[in-house]
């Protein structure tokens, strides 16, 4: 081609990729000449530079100084002619320079054909100048549509300045930049290019070649400087620009059950309809319901990370996963997995996976930023952080690349965070939002009182801190306000929408629950603490204190008993005055029915004794024949449940009978009292798991997504200074599930919270616990005996509640408070008509009723669902490598063991019991006992005179068997590090109580495990 025809071609590139709100670089390589010329590299550059020899004479840029000057004088009428002249001088600083590392005279004599002298060409210094000049006048005016002029000299080099300040930023340099931008979010402030450098070197090769260009050299990272101005004000105008390239960049995904990384591309419009790889040989369509399009990687992580990985979605497609040495990844609930974050949020929990060679500056930066999360190994030379929760702003975090992990700085005045109830800007008080500010200084009116902001970074409002009564209220700068509405509660008692874990009666006596789902709750099924249309017996009580507590036996015989004072209770620091007649049936062999006596009036209050199981350990009792006339004598007596005055006449005629001698009333002894364990505190604490509980309750349709769970939790800790559990909102859900207060509906991705219930506790004295939705006026009413409504007050006025929180070793709240009541039996039917005008039902020992009627796993695999085929792809087996149990990808899917699918987004989990036996669902965490017991035993740890089950921590039990031990006690279980007096290293276990022998082993009957009892005190390490 000839000149004037590079020229038109040069200049019409400029045009494809010009906008007139940017500025303008005029960047020229052997890839520019070949793409804009429609040649090969090396035959482009030739063709150009031939052209340009041919064209030009001795003084090179003379031509082109001159025909730039007539141009302009004619008013920059018609296309600048003088484009290829300046693109000369631009190759000469994008071609690898000959000499000195940052030389260009010696490249552009030899570019021009002449010895490569380090000398300018004859002219340079007034033609080059001179072009550039009318270059950027007509930028500025006639040619605005193209972009902003950019070139500019500089005080070193006053001449090849102007092409050194276009040769240095590329298009693909600008993605790197654009990556650095957005990682820094939409809302940062000013950014420096020293942080973008700090930056690129922890990028490795993506970013070398860029960071050697401008590392060391001060006029490059000047236009560099501008060039990252550009793309923070062209972002936040824009938001993320669209890929037109070949090759994308994907996002890292980590799979927490696996523990692989694997790549996630979002699917966009153009990939509706395609057939894309999605590695190890497999392919997907994808249509209008994929939201995301999951890749497998081949090859180990510590092989590709670090350099980034290419893989072809399509023949025309491609994506890069990795490459870099530091990468931030958030909690993502709709993937079951952290995803590279991408841009800056509030309140969500990130963890960063950092190169071992930058793992000791990621810690300091995260020290700096407030956050205390420690390294753990995840692959070869690299390691996680996990749970990072940044307070506060530090410098180095951004040159890092862990912007992400810091709140975005707002750009305008606006409302994060806070508790909201569904309806857009309402809040409860005391969870209203915090007010994110530009800038430290600015003036910001509450309510039309001022209020300083506080000190930290990014600077905010927090208005929870103030104390704003219930109303609306506004809030306001120069520039914006913002108004919201705060309400001091919703709902005077505990709504819910249906949901339920559809239940199965099976064969005999058991029942067996599927995951919860939002919709119809007649039942059968269960839904948190409640049994929806299965009759759960209620438990039988005597409650008469100062009474005297006797039995009469099935062989005639008054025994006076001590009423029951199990040691769990003394462990919470409870006192309840009750006596379990089920449990005392359970004791005493024999027993038929049981009687409270007044030693003063001879008043009787008799209860049935039922059909109980026998457990393991004696009631203290003596005989009392001399009470036997007086019982018969005496005031007709009242029954507590159903009467049964012809078996007392015959009892009472059989103990006639025995003509045993009067004996002095000689009452058993007392158990001893046992020390409340400090893992217990009485009352109630700042408890996010209340707070956040109080939240659910009270949105509209008591729900909220497991998103805005996520965000909620986080806020709530940072309020309440709990950073220490503030990423841990997937356990606080568990926790609030095993106590019966919320249902998950995993399919819709929503937490629901559950019917109100005041459950019974067994072997608990008569004592219940309150479970389900708990909105903030409900333990107000059912403590105010002069609640307006006189059916809630004569129900409450004869209860009595009882507050207990779980605690840690610093004293923090580990778990709801929870609500203990006491009422006298006598009163059930006002106590229950109170109840249900707040919402709540009496109900009756679910956890007992749950293991009893509890299939085994081995029975519960039989029952399931069986798979005709896998469920799914990508294909995992749970397995003992090395001595540690974890998740190995097979293809081989006959053998026994435990599998985990990919279907979709979600995984399903399958038990193969036999090889070549049938797939059958099962939960995962019942699968994993199944799989470990099917290689060793597996034991469980009774403690005998505490009533305290123990089992590993690394083996959580299965979800119901779990929520029934948790409903035995109203507590969740907790951790202990011990040696078991028998023998043995320290163990890490996890407790439950209110656990008896007998219960134990019906635990072990369920998980097929060994029940190993200690009956010498099991003393926690740790305490």
């Amino acid at each position: 081609m000839k000149l004037v025809e590079w020229n038109e071609v040069l200049l019409s590139d400029l045009r494809s990729r010009g906008r007139p709100e940017r500025r303008l670089y005029l960047y020229v390589d052997r890839e520019t000449l070949a793409e804009a010329g429609a040649l090969d590299q090396q035959e482009a550059f030739d063709d150009f530079c031939q052209a340009f020899r041919d064209a030009r004479g001795s003084r090179p840029f003379a031509l082109g100084a001159s025909a730039a000057a007539r141009w302009a004088g004619r008013g920059f009428d018609g296309e600048p002619p003088f484009v290829a002249d300046l693109a000369m001088t631009v190759l000469a600083v994008t071609e690898e320079p000959i000499g000195a590392p940052h030389g260009v005279y010696r490249t552009q004599n030899s570019l021009l054909g002449r010895p490569a002298e380090a000398e300018a060409p004859a002219g340079y210094g007034d033609d080059v100048p001179t072009m550039w000049q009318v270059w950027n006048r007509w930028l500025e005016g006639a040619g605005s549509a193209l972009g902003r002029s950019s070139a500019k000299t500089h005080h070193v080099w006053r001449w090849q300045g102007w092409a050194r300040s276009q040769g240095l930023v590329r298009h693909r340099d600008r993605l790197v930049i654009e990556q650095f931008v957005q990682e820094c979010g939409g809302g940062t402030g000013a950014i420096d290019v020293k942080d973008l450098v700090v930056w690129m070197r922890y990028r490795g090769a993506v970013c070398a070649e860029l960071l050697s260009r401008v590392e060391h050299d001060e006029a490059a990272l000047e236009v560099v400087q501008d060039v990252v101005d550009d793309e923070v004000a062209r972002w936040r105008r824009e938001g993320p620009r669209e890929s037109r390239q070949r090759t994308a960049r994907g996002l890292l995904l980590y799979d927490d059950w696996s523990e692989e990384l694997c790549g996630v591309v979002h699917a966009d419009v153009a990939l509706v309809g395609q057939v894309v790889s999605v590695g190890h040989g497999e392919s997907l369509t994808v249509d209008e319901y994929t939201p995301t399009v999951r890749v497998a990687v081949n090859g180990a992580p510590s092989a590709w990370l670090h350099a980034g990985m290419e893989h072809a979605l399509t023949p025309k497609r491609s994506v890069m996963f990795g490459g870099g040495s530091v990468f931030v990844f958030h909690d993502e609930p709709e993937l079951e997995g952290r995803v590279q974050t991408q841009a800056a949020s509030h309140h969500v929990p990130h963890h960063v996976l950092v190169h071992d060679s930058r793992r000791r500056d990621v810690e300091q930066a995260l020290r700096a930023g407030g956050s205390t999360a420690t390294s753990r190994p995840v692959f070869d030379g690299w390691s996680w952080f996990d749970d990072v929760v940044l307070p506060r702003e530090a410098p180095l975090l951004r040159a890092l690349g862990l912007s992400a992990t810091m709140p975005p700085v707002a750009e305008s005045l606006s409302l994060v965070g806070g508790m909201r109830l569904g309806r857009a800007h309402q809040y409860l008080c005391g969870h209203e939002p915090d007010v994110a500010l530009p800038s430290s200084d600015a003036r910001v009116v509450v309510d039309g009182t001022g209020v300083a902001p506080t000190h930290e970074a990014p600077p905010r409002v927090r208005l929870a801190e103030i104390g704003l009564a219930p109303g609306d209220h506004a809030v306001e700068d120069p520039k914006s306000r913002l108004t919201f509405r705060t309400l001091a509660f919703v709902r005077q008692h505990a709504e819910h929408e249906p949901v339920l874990r559809p239940g199965r009666h099976d064969s005999g006596d058991t029942w067996t629950f599927a995951d919860a789902r939002h919709g119809p709750g007649e039942g059968p099924g269960l839904a948190g603490a409640r049994a929806i249309g299965i009759d759960v017996r209620e438990p039988v009580l005597l409650h008469r204190p100062g009474s005297e507590y006797l039995v009469l036996t099935e062989d005639g015989s008054v025994q006076q008993v001590q009423p029951l004072r199990p040691r769990w209770l003394g462990r919470q620091g409870l006192e309840p005055q009750g006596l379990d007649v089920d449990g005392l049936a359970s004791r005493m062999e024999g027993a038929a029915v049981a009687l409270a006596r007044s030693p003063r009036t001879g008043a009787v209050v008799a209860a049935r004794c039922g059909a109980v199981r026998h457990v393991e350990g004696a009631v203290q009792h003596v005989p009392r024949p001399d009470l036997v006339a007086a019982l018969i004598s005496g005031p007709e007596w009242k029954w507590a449940g159903e009467q049964a005055d012809d078996l007392a006449r015959k009892l009472l005629s059989r103990a006639l009978r025995w003509n045993a001698p009067a004996s002095k009333s000689k009452p058993p002894t007392s158990a001893p009292q046992v020390a409340q364990r400090p893992g217990v505190a009485e009352g109630t604490l700042d408890n996010p798991f209340d707070e956040v509980l109080i939240w659910l309750s009270e949105r509209e349709s008591a729900s909220a997504t497991r998103e805005d769970f996520m965000r909620s939790w986080v806020w709530v800790c940072e309020k309440l200074g709990r950073h220490d559990i503030a990423s841990d909102w997937r356990r606080s859900l568990q926790t609030l599930a095993d106590l019966g207060h919320v249902e998950q509906d995993f399919s819709r991705g929503r937490v629901f919270a559950a019917p109100a219930a005041a459950v019974a506790l067994p072997e608990a004295n008569g004592l219940f616990c309150l479970a389900g939705a708990r909105p903030a006026r409900l333990i107000e009413r059912l403590d105010d005996p002069d609640d307006t409504d006189p059916v809630v007050a004569d129900g409450v006025a004869v209860t009595s509640l009882e507050m207990r929180t779980a605690v840690d070793s610093r004293g923090r709240a580990t778990a709801p408070t929870a609500v203990y009541m006491e009422m006298e039996p006598r009163h059930a039917t006002l106590v229950r008509a109170a109840y249900e005008r707040l919402g709540v039902v009496l109900h009756g020992c679910t956890g007992r009723w749950l293991i009893d009627t509890m299939p085994s796993l081995d029975r519960r695999v039989k029952s399931g669902q069986h798979f005709s085929h896998p469920p799914g792809a990508d294909a995992h087996i749970y397995a003992a490598v090395q001595g540690e149990w974890r998740w190995i990808r097979t293809y081989d899917i006959d053998r026994k063991g435990m599998y985990r699918f990919r279907q979709g987004h979600r995984s399903v989990f399958a038990w193969r019991s036999q090889p070549g036996g049938q797939l059958v669902e099962v939960e995962p965490a019942a699968g994993r006992w199944l799989a470990r017991r099917s290689l060793a035993r597996v034991t469980l740890v009774h403690e005998h005179f505490a009533d305290r089950l123990l089992v590993a921590e690394d083996l959580p039990l299965p979800a119901t068997l779990r929520r029934a031990l948790v409903l035995r006690s109203g507590m969740p279980g907790y951790d202990v590090r011990c040696r078991l007096p028998s023998g043995g290293a320290e163990v890490h276990m996890r407790a439950y109580e209110n656990v008896n022998a007998a219960v134990a082993q019906q635990v072990a009957h369920i998980l097929g495990a060994e029940l190993r009892s200690e009956y010498d005190q099991v003393k926690d390490i740790d305490v």
